[in-house]
This record gives structure tokens, C-alpha cells and sequence, in this order.
């Protein structure tokens, strides 16, 4: 019925825009009719006083396009408090009411707030300044980077194109202490070479601080108290190269907190450090390998307010003395009094750590009287070798024995190798022989005779004499002959006399104990004569076999003969003269022995030569014409012999 009435697009309002009540539209229902009542008519609105305005247009931007304000918030101006008059007495603001409800009774009391400024009415970024006036804002910084941040901030001034720029900076750090190897570590270098073994350094390449060897399980107790800084001992310089003060605490990133210092690898003192800006302090830190072999850790340095830790890496190698020596006992060959020898013991050290040695028992080897030693004890660096020479000078003959005892251990003596016993024998001896000449000659039995030789024309008549050497040592002797170099009748004396050659069998001049003596034949053979009378120009030479060295030269003297066989023959030449055909005619030659030794004779025909092969067995010659008988034999010394020579014409 009301849509009828007001239309189905219509809606009643009142003035104020709201839905008629519903007690009006109750009566135009009643009333069965519409009564419309204009509005009355709103109150005039008061007009204000005149005044005078002027219009400031906005700068809008001004210069080149800025980047938006980063880390730099401008807070809304603060108005400051009136200054009071004369006499005034300034009111402070009440302090705010202390409630106890839902506190302790030891609780502190909140602290008291400073009373605000009143607010000014302008908006956040707008100033209104009278005339003369200055005013103040607040600018606040944060940042979510570290680093230093530099902004300009912008001022226009309504009414002018000027702008004017305020540069606001910062820096956000964290505290912090140098990570720089140039400054925390004292000793440091490039790379490391193979094999190369390293006190305390830093290795620039590896990134990596290493302490080198170490010995293993050194005690840790007093380790503070040392003086003198030890080789499991470095210092790092920490350095507070921040802006904030630093409170830094050290770990190691494989050990626990509460691992007791007796297990600890590793040990830093102090544990913790407050370090103002620009302030350094030394750390010192200690290894104690437990096992040998390479040992890592880490240096975790956490700085307070500071996410990102400082880290170094660490590193140490286990290792204890250990030597080896190339020969367990010292034996020396048999030597030959007066001489010396010398046996040298090599100490090479196999540990990476240097190694204390030392010999003992030396005084038992001393009091022989015929050792010296070179060193008794020393030093020796890593993979490094020392030698040590043991020298045998014997006086007499005799048999030595006696032990002597190597001591290893490290430099401090905290650990040590088991001790290793080496055993030292030699002998001495002298040279004992003795030169006989069996051959000798009755009235001279130091002398070899050879008496009255013949010589041939191509030494067809070699003598021989023997000379008996004997050994009567305990050892080897060696022998040789050796002849000045002297001629006789044209030849060296080598020439003439030949021993035995040095050969297998006679051991090349070598005479053992065992066999204690042996005959040596000395051979006279001569194309010369000539003679000699206790020549001693041929010495037998003895030598010990060993060193070979000369002990002496014992002098052969020889005397002999040597003479050719001397004839002669009468007539020297034959005439038979003339004669009958078919008539024949003898004559007859001596051939005279005029030497000292028989000879044997052959008669030959020259014109066909002698056949040595086949010598002359007939008893007659006959060559041409001529008859000769005997055709060989025999003259004796100072004989001669008679041949017949005959001759007989046929025709």
C-alpha cells in the first residue's frame, strides 16, 4: 500500500538524509492520505570576518632526481617550551601515579619520563617559521647493512626555487677484532715446499697456522708458569679494530667446553678478552698431541654482538725421537801394529722433531788405549744424519772387545728411546815371515850361487834355483819380487832372472797362514856372458795382504857365471893340391875345445843347409868329392877332436 502511494523507485528521506521513523508512515496510512510538509529552512550560516590571504604555490621538485631517504627517519618537530616571566615559577608536569597492582615488593620503580614537548600543530614535514624564529628536528639513523651510509637530505622554502641540502651520514658496524694473518700471526709465509717441516707458521696457501711437530703426551702441568716459551707454544695478536668496544671469547671447534685440560689438544689463555678500540693483547696458545700423526682443529674467536665468529685453522704432528743407525755392532778387520783404521757410525734421525744422543760406557773403550771416538754426543735436526768415527790404532798385538751404549731422547729429555748396546771387536797383529835360500852357496849360505853357466845364442840353457818363503804370523802376507832397473852386457836384469809368475796357483803372491811356507823357483837364462858377484840388485818384497801395504824388502844376492862355449879349428884351411885321375888323397883337421864346458859338433853340407829336425846320425859326410868322417860327436873341455877328410876323383 505505501509503494502504491509512493512509488516502487521512491524512498522517503528526511533532511538529514536518514529513513522517515516509522510513526510517520504509520499516519499516512491512518489518515488514508498524503500530507506533505515542506522542510524548514536551515539557519543561516554566520559570515566570517574579511581577511587577506596569499597564495604560495609548491616548488614541486627542484634540480636533478633524488633517490628516496634510506636508514635516515626525520621525527615530527617538537615545538620548545615558553620561556617563563619574570618571577614566574616554571610548572613541571606531574609525575604519573605509582600503582603497586601486580608488582613485587622488591620490583624497581619504572623510571620517571621525561614531560613532553608540546606537539606542533604542523604537519610532520612542514615548518612554519615566524620571522627571526629557529627551530630544531630530529633525525634518526638505522641500518640493516654494515658499513658507512651517506644521504642528502632536501629543504625547500615556499615561495622560492632555492633548495637547500644537508648531508646526513652514518656508520653501522658490529664489534669486531682483525681477521688479517698480517696482523695476528708473528711468523708467516707463502707456500710450504715438500717435506719442509715448519715451527709456528702460517701458511698463506693453506690458510692454515701450523705448529710443526710436537712431542707427544707432554704434560701440561706448569706449562703457564714457563718462562721461556716452549716449541708447543705461539702467540696470536688480537686486535680490536672496530669502532665499539669487543668482548671476545675464544673455543676450538673439535673440543668440548668442559674438556679437561689433561685431554685438551689444544689450550688458550685467557679464555675470554675485553678489548677497547685500538687495543691489542696477546693470546698465548699451547698443543698437546695425544697420538702421533697430523692433528686439526679450529680457532673459533665469537666476538658479543657479533654473528659472524673470527675463525683459524690449526694444525700440529705428533711425533717422538726415533733414530737408526747403519750398523748394530762395530767390528774391525785385523790390523797390523802401527797402522790405524777407522769404522764410522751413521746416526740418522727418522723423527720430524731434533733428538739429544749420547754415547756411554766409553771409558771401558777408552781404557784399552787404542780407540778415539770423534764425538760422545750431539744434536741432530730432523731427517738429518750425524756421523761419528771410531778410530783403532793398536800398539801391540792383541785381541780387543768391549760394548758401548747409544742414548736417544728429545731435546728436554721428557721422552726416551730404549737404549741400543753396539759391540766393538778388532785385532792386532804383526807381520812374521822369514826368507831361506836352499840353493845357497856352501861357503855363503846367504848367497845364491849359480856357479859357471853356458850361454846359447838364443838361451838355450836356463838354470833354475830355489827360495823358500815362510809365513809364521797369524795372517797374510803378500810377496813380490822387484829388480833395479840396471843392464848387464846389454839386457836388463828382468830379462835375465824370471821368477814364477803370480797366477792362480800360487795365489798371486799371497801366502796364507795355513799354508805357512812355499818355494818360489828363480830362473837364470842369459844370450850374454856376463858375471856377477853378490849382485843384490833382485829384492823379495813382503807386503801385508790386507792393506797391501810394504813392511820391507829382503835382498837376494847372486853370483854366477855366464861363458859361450869356445873351438877353434886347425889347420883353418885345406889344400890337396893336384891329382891323377882315379888317384885319392886324406887329409886331416883338429877341432880344439877352447872353452869350459864339452860341447857336441855336426858336420853339414852348406850349400844344402842344416835340417834341424833330423839331425846327422851318419858316421860320415860326403859331400861331392869329399869325404869327412866323423860327421858328429863330442869335444870335451880343453880336447879336441881329429877329422878325416878325404878325396877321390872317378872320372
Amino acid at each position: 500500500m505505501l509503494r502504491s502511494l509512493v512509488g516502487s523507485e521512491m524512498c522517503i528521506r528526511d533532511r538529514n538524509g536518514h529513513q522517515p521513523v516509522l510513526a510517520a508512515l504509520l499516519q499516512l496510512r491512518v489518515l488514508g492520505k498524503v500530507v506533505w510538509e515542506p522542510p524548514p529552512e536551515p539557519e543561516p550560516l554566520p559570515i566570517p570576518d574579511p581577511s587577506h590571504l596569499e597564495i604560495y604555490r609548491d616548488p614541486g621538485r627542484l634540480g636533478a632526481e633524488r633517490r628516496a631517504v634510506r636508514n635516515f627517519i626525520i621525527h615530527k618537530v617538537l615545538k620548545p617550551l615558553p620561556e617563563p616571566e619574570e618571577g614566574e615559577v616554571p610548572v613541571e608536569p606531574a609525575p604519573p601515579e605509582k600503582t603497586s597492582k601486580g608488582k613485587g615488593k622488591n620490583e624497581p620503580e619504572p623510571e620517571e619520563e621525561e614531560p613532553a614537548l608540546p606537539e606542533d600543530p604542523a604537519p610532520e614535514y612542514r615548518l612554519f617559521l615566524d620571522e627571526g624564529e629557529t627551530r630544531s628536528f630530529k633525525v634518526t639513523f638505522s641500518s640493516q647493512e654494515v658499513g658507512k651510509i651517506s644521504q642528502q637530505l632536501g629543504f625547500a622554502m615556499v615561495g622560492t626555487p632555492k633548495e637547500s641540502l644537508v648531508i646526513a651520514s652514518g656508520q653501522c658496524a658490529y664489534p669486531q677484532i682483525s681477521s688479517d694473518p698480517r696482523n695476528v700471526f708473528y711468523k708467516k709465509q707463502k707456500t710450504k715446499k715438500p717435506n719442509e717441516i715448519l715451527d709456528r707458521t702460517y701458511v698463506a696457501a693453506k690458510d692454515e697456522f701450523e705448529f710443526g711437530p710436537i712431542l707427544i703426551k707432554k704434560d701440561f702441568v706448569g706449562c703457564r708458569e714457563a718462562t721461556e716459551e716452549a716449541d708447543n707454544c705461539t702467540k696470536f695478536r688480537i686486535t680490536n679494530n672496530g669502532v665499539f668496544d669487543a668482548k671476545v671469547s675464544f673455543f676450538f671447534a673439535n673440543q668440548h667446553e668442559d674438556t679437561s685440560e689433561s685431554d685438551a689438544n689444544f689450550i688458550i689463555e685467557p679464555a675470554e678478552l675485553e678489548l677497547g678500540c685500538d687495543e691489542t693483547v696477546d693470546v698465548r696458545i699451547w698443543a698437546f698431541p695425544k697420538e702421533l700423526g697430523k692433528m686439526e682443529d679450529e680457532l673459533m674467536c665469537c666476538v658479543r654482538d657479533n654473528p659472524d665468529p673470527v675463525c683459524f685453522k690449526l694444525s700440529c704432528e705428533g711425533s717422538k725421537p726415533e733414530v737408526g743407525i747403519d750398523q748394530e755392532s762395530i767390528l774391525f778387520e785385523p790390523l797390523r801394529v802401527g797402522l790405524e783404521h777407522m769404522q764410522e757410525l751413521n746416526i740418522t734421525n727418522e723423527s720430524l722433531l731434533p733428538v739429544k744422543w749420547r754415547l756411554d760406557n766409553l771409558d771401558k773403550l777408552f781404557e784399552l788405549k787404542c780407540f778415539t771416538v770423534s764425538k760422545s754426543e750431539g744434536v741432530i735436526s730432523p731427517r738429518m744424519t750425524e756421523n761419528v768415527q771410531i778410530v783403532f790404532e793398536p800398539t801391540e798385538a792383541g785381541e780387543y772387545s768391549t760394548e758401548i751404549c747409544l742414548r736417544v731422547s728429545d731435546l728436554e729429555e721428557l721422552c726416551q728411546c730404549d737404549p741400543q748396546v753396539l759391540e766393538v771387536t778388532a785385532e792386532s797383529y804383526h807381520i812374521q815371515y822369514q826368507v831361506d835360500l836352499p840353493d845357497a852357496d856352501e861357503e855363503n849360505a846367504k848367497t845364491i850361487n849359480y856357479g859357471l853357466c853356458k850361454v846359447g845364442p838364443n838361451g838355450e840353457h836356463p838354470q833354475e834355483k830355489e827360495i823358500v818363503i815362510h809365513n809364521q804370523g797369524k795372517f797374510d802376507i803378500k810377496y813380490t819380487f822387484a829388480m833395479r832397473k840396471r843392464r848387464f852386457a846389454g839386457h836388463a836384469i828382468d830379462q835375465i832372472f824370471k821368477p814364477d809368475e803370480e797366477s792362480e796357483e800360487n795365489n798371486f803372491g799371497v801366502l796364507s797362514a795355513e799354508e805357512a811356507s812355499r818355494t818360489v823357483k828363480l830362473t837364470m837364462n842369459t844370450c850374454k856372458e856376463l858375471e856377477l858377484v853378490n849382485n843384490t840388485d833382485i829384492r823379495i818384497k813382503i807386503l801385508d795382504a790386507q792393506s797391501s801395504e810394504f813392511i820391507c824388502a829382503v835382498p837376494v844376492p847372486i853370483s854366477m857365471e855366464a861363458v859361450f862355449s869356445k873351438y877353434r879349428f886347425v889347420p883353418s884351411a885345406i889344400n890337396f893340391g893336384s891329382l891323377v885321375y882315379g888317384s885319392s888323397k886324406e887329409k886331416f883337421f883338429d877341432i880344439q875345445n877352447k872353452g869350459l864346458f864339452d860341447f857336441d859338433f855336426e858336420l853339414f853340407d852348406q850349400t844344402v843347409g842344416r835340417d834341424h829336425e833330423n839331425p846327422v846320425t851318419a858316421e860320415s859326410l860326403t859331400p861331392g868329392c869329399f869325404t869327412l868322417k866323423p860327421a858328429f860327436g863330442t869335444v870335451t873341455a880343453g880336447g879336441q877332436l881329429s877329422v878325416q877328410i878325404g878325396f877321390e876323383i872317378e872320372e
